[in-house]
């Protein structure tokens, strides 16, 4: 990809994000690198994201409707309340179906003990 900006229209109502995978872009003023999130509050009238993007990066565009309640994350879980997380942290330490066989025969992929939540979160 060449050095552009990109618009992109934005649903009134819906959040953004936009991970940028490789490079460097800039969004209103601030410069975000590999690995950072820009996130964009709620747009609340008809709009456009404006990303400037440098010569080779590579972003991910994510959005949608906010969650109509709050969103706790621990790890690689996300819930909306702490017993869901505590139970997601057990559940996934122990093994349990509901989140797959990850030791997949050919790769060196093993399941990671998840740490477990040490206070209230949120």
């Amino acid at each position: 990809m060449q050095e552009q900006t990109l618009e992109i229209p934005a649903q009134i109502g819906w959040e953004y994000g936009v991970l940028v995978i490789k490079g460097e872009v800039q969004i209103d003023g601030q410069t975000f690198t590999q690995d950072e999130l820009a996130k964009f509050e709620p747009i609340q009238t008809a709009s456009r994201l404006r990303i400037h993007a440098q010569a080779g990066s590579h972003i991910m565009l994510l959005g949608g409707e906010p969650l109509p309640h709050p969103t706790l994350i621990w790890w690689n879980f996300v819930a909306d309340h702490q017993t869901a997380l505590e139970k997601a942290v057990a559940d996934w330490n122990s093994g349990h179906p509901r989140f797959g066989n990850i030791n997949i025969s050919g790769t060196t992929f093993t399941r990671l003990i998840a740490p477990k939540i040490s206070a209230k979160i949120g």
